[in-house]
């Protein structure tokens, strides 16, 4: 018998072959490779190397190269298609996969948070500090802003810009004890986390902090960030790849452990949260004041209608700096004082909703908030609250669109619908379909009242209105503008 077949024999039948293993192989949901075996039940795909002597190599990338992969949907930017995407990032020596928003690296502590930190508790106590850095360098487009118009840029090679201090200030009732901070930076835009698995670590006061007393973080920023050879690369990256750092703040009440919303950074080229009016560009912050600064501030967000971190904020009492007042939840003090409350020195109303009076101050006082800011001014350093004159030039510059319970206003800034608390008896009112935001101007026609800036969408009819006449004690969110 002649076994031998010709080349053309030889390649008929590996044809026939291929195309019947083709044939089978979407019939059968499970794969072994390296093995004639079927798989476990729970097996998609496994990989068996009979002598042991062999693994799985993934792909081998760079940062740079890692960071210039298209994880977005071209339709969709908001949607990432890359979840699960596993690499071997060759510049850390690390396995890491994207989740949808970041890589996660699997390296032992690289940038994983302290245990128990995701189920912490949201605790009284604020952290504020710079959470937007555009480097204005290449990125020229409507998306990110036209370079002529950013003027508020982030110059890493200026000592002002890349040492920044973030500010942890305690509630004003209670103990706060034992407060530590933990900085999660996966680009490594910071000096020393490339030696700490790109997370830093400490104490901020071993012992206890005294009711509002304020104590400091200062970050160090690579001097780098500006160069187009960069690492981490931040040149050509939008606000949807901007790279991050989340600072956690958690302290203890001498019983259990809190944690202070917690403030995400971002570092892009491109424009931070906005409005070009008069031609230049003023700068407001992405978030209302008192809000979860780690949620994107172009997307509306409500854990329930009494929390107060989430993107809604705080409800401040025109005049007032936060003392516990502001949170959705805090209790009503109905009553309508005798002889007045100071400002300045609260005492027994401390923390508390003063309701059942338009006016929770008695005489009134039209200068504690004011165009200049004052030491009444519940925005931190170098923000406050904005004139009525600024929303109208905000409101005539752009076009307003409802969108998902809250007024897009062109591509960097989102005011969401967080409703408002009445001055009666401080109940909530209009969450998800209107909202209130407070000015420094008092009111020209009727004195007594103070202008706020107030939207709704009833029935699909969504109307602005500039200059609305508002009791001084009803609580209303606020978004902070630069000095």
């Amino acid at each position: 018998m002649n076994y031998k077949l010709s080349i053309i024999q030889l390649f008929s039948y590996s044809v026939i072959l291929l195309t019947a293993f083709f044939f089978v192989l979407p019939v059968k949901a499970q794969v072994n490779i390296g093995k004639d075996s079927i798989p476990h039940s729970f097996s998609v795909l496994e990989m068996t190397a009979e002598k042991k002597n062999g693994g799985l190599r993934l792909p081998q990338l760079t940062t740079p190269q890692r960071d210039a992969l298209a994880l977005k949907s071209l339709s969709n930017p908001a949607d990432s298609l890359a979840k699960g995407l596993t690499i071997y990032n060759i510049s850390t020596g690390c396995l890491e996969y994207w989740n949808g928003t970041t890589w996660v690296s699997n390296c032992s502590g690289e940038g994983n948070l302290p245990a128990g930190i995701a189920s912490l508790p949201l605790g009284p106590g604020t952290l504020t500090g710079r959470n937007c850095f555009d480097i204005a360098k290449t990125d020229d487009n409507p998306s990110a802003g036209r370079l002529p118009g950013r003027t508020w840029r982030a110059d890493f090679t200026n000592g002002a810009v890349n040492v920044q201090t973030y500010t942890f200030t305690a509630p004003a009732s209670g103990t706060v004890e034992n407060v530590r901070y933990a900085v999660q930076d996966l680009d490594e835009a910071l000096w020393g986390t490339q030696n700490t698995q790109s997370l830093l670590e400490g104490t901020l006061v071993a012992g206890t902090m005294a009711n509002s007393s304020s104590v400091q973080l200062i970050l160090n920023f690579k001097p780098t960030l500006n160069s187009a050879s960069s690492d981490p690369l931040i040149v050509g990256r939008t606000r949807d790849q901007a790279a991050k750092i989340t600072i956690y703040i958690i302290y203890s009440d001498g019983k259990n452990d809190f944690e202070a919303a917690p403030l995400t950074a971002s570092i892009q080229d491109g424009n931070c949260c906005g409005a070009m009016i008069g031609g230049a560009w003023l700068n407001i912050m992405c978030h209302n004041l008192g809000a979860d600064t780690s949620l994107d501030p172009l997307t509306y967000y409500s854990k329930s209608d009494t929390t107060t971190f989430d993107i809604k904020g705080s409800l401040y009492q025109w005049g007032r700096l936060p003392d516990g007042h502001e949170y959705r939840s805090s209790a009503a003090l109905i009553t309508t004082p005798a002889t007045g409350y100071d400002p300045v020195t609260p005492a027994d109303y401390i923390g508390k909703y003063i309701a059942g009076t338009s006016d929770w101050l008695l005489p009134k006082n039209d200068n504690l908030w004011n165009e200049t800011k004052t030491s009444l001014d519940p925005c931190p350093s170098g923000w406050k609250v904005p004139s009525s004159d600024q929303w109208r030039l905000i409101y005539n510059a752009y076009t307003w669109n409802w969108t998902d319970s809250g007024f897009k206003i062109g591509d960097n800034l989102f005011l969401p619908a967080g409703g408002y608390r009445d001055f009666e008896a401080g109940a909530l009112t209009v969450v998800g379909a209107g909202g209130s935001y407070w000015t420094t101007t008092i009111s020209t026609s009727q004195p007594q009242y103070v202008f706020d800036l107030y939207f709704e969408n009833p029935s699909g009819a969504p109307a602005v209105y500039l200059d609305c006449n508002t009791d001084r004690a009803h609580g209303v969110m606020v978004r902070c503008v630069s000095e």
